[in-house]
């Protein structure tokens, strides 16, 4: 019997997705478009590389409806079966594989990939899954190393230099105890069945002794007390670290910011052209084959530009580097755009220029129009929302001027506007 394997991708849901808006109040953030593809497609198209991929799962609590076209997509782009699988409340993010722990493990499952939805990368996969093969332990995680300053945002490892085993793990503390951290990218064998059962009755051991004396229960009546969800499970604390005092992690490590090697999470909707760059500089060179997903759209090489086959371009136009033209948009005669977003059926027209920003879905930009945010350079941090953003059915006049602002959907702009969000 071939043993085959299963991807997992945890989206999350709506009210996580709040530093994405305007965006993500007419998609949800794993399907906004990053670099031509939905935010999840990159994964996606990584686990497809998989010999014996069977399956690729999506945990989330988004309605149902919200993938059902995108899964049917998938299935028909790549010939793998691709569910969504919804929580009906959060669940952490260990909690929705034990709901669906069924449908995930089988007995031709060997090993399972998980991963994190909000993460730019090349994911190297395969490379990943012949190191986790080759220590023959439970668990591998992806990990990077980042500025100190920045590092204790994330999961912070200790590891032993020689063999790549993690020796210690803390979750965001609250001083930096090394630069090494974690890229929510996880290889496991089917032993975290296992873990997750265990995890699961020693959650419900725990629930169990907290309130077992009398004073504790009047104390949870008086005040309404919470005591903890047993049917939420955390994958870091409630998987990572038992494994770990157990020495059954290693660390796949890769280098960043390469042309060919690099990692960031997308924490805002500003950091999302840099990925957009990251991706569009990354498949010129590697895989143009995941835009067929997109209808052939065009990857023009010189400047990083991509271009729906369905978007009308002037020919006058100057675009990029770093740009992104959605499906049935159009761009008029001498207009200027650079380091921006162009979503499907948005409309710009002539002799404007368009600088750090994402124009919404179906909006209008009039003639001579300047929309513009921060320069990469300006931004502290990628994920700073130093652009501009307009939401779906935007309306910008002619001559108008707007510069570092966040415009909710269907709005009218006929003045100028700087640093606002416009409700």
């Amino acid at each position: 019997m071939t043993e085959s394997y299963k991807g997992v991708i945890l989206v999350g849901g709506p009210s996580k997705g709040t530093v994405f808006r305007p965006l993500s109040l007419d998609v949800p953030k794993p399907l906004l478009p990053v670099g031509g593809v939905e935010m999840i497609g990159h994964q996606i198209h990584a686990l497809s590389k998989i010999p014996n991929m069977a399956e690729i799962i999506i945990i989330g609590f988004y309605g149902e409806s919200s993938f059902q076209n995108f899964t049917q997509v998938i299935e028909e782009t790549y010939n793998i079966p691709c569910k969504y699988f919804q929580e009906k409340k959060a669940l952490g993010t260990a909690g929705g594989i034990f709901e669906f722990k069924n449908e995930i493990f089988d007995s031709k499952t060997s090993t399972i990939f998980v991963l994190h939805c909000d993460i730019c990368s090349h994911f190297p996969l395969t490379e990943m899954l012949k190191f986790h093969l080759s220590h023959g332990k439970i668990c591998t995680i992806m990990s990077v190393e980042v500025p100190v300053s920045e590092s204790k945002n994330y999961g912070c490892f200790i590891k032993d230099k020689k063999s790549n085993q993690l020796i210690h793990y803390a979750e965001k503390p609250e001083s930096s105890i090394s630069n090494l951290i974690n890229c929510g990218i996880y290889i496991f064998t089917k032993d975290l069945f296992k873990q997750l059962q265990e995890a699961k009755e020693h959650k419900l051991e725990e629930n169990s002794q907290s309130i077992t004396s009398e004073k504790a229960n009047k104390l949870k009546n008086l005040f309404k007390l919470n005591i903890a969800d047993t049917n939420s499970l955390s994958l870091e604390r409630d998987i990572i670290m038992p494994l770990v005092s157990h020495k059954q992690v290693h660390l796949y490590q890769i280098k960043n910011q390469s042309k060919d090697s690099f990692w960031f999470q997308i924490k805002g909707a500003g950091a999302v052209l840099q990925a957009g760059f990251r991706y569009l500089e990354y498949y010129e060179e590697t895989d143009q084959s995941i835009f067929k997903r997109v209808n052939e759209a065009k990857l023009l090489l010189p400047g990083k530009v991509l271009i729906h086959e369905s978007a009308e371009v002037d020919r006058t136009a100057k675009i990029g580097p770093n740009v992104t033209i959605g499906a049935g948009a159009k761009i008029g005669a001498g207009v200027r755009i650079s380091n921006s977003i162009i979503l499907d059926g948005a409309e710009v027209m002539p002799s404007t220029y368009i600088s750090n920003s994402i124009i919404g879905w179906n909006s209008v930009i009039g003639r001579w129009a300047r929309i513009v945010g921060l320069s990469s350079a300006e931004k502290p941090h990628p994920e700073n929302e130093g652009i501009t953003i307009l939401g779906v059915g935007v309306t910008v006049e002619a001559e108008v001027f707007i510069s570092n602002c966040i415009v909710l959907p269907y709005k009218n702009l006929a003045e100028n506007h700087h640093g606002e969000i416009l409700l």
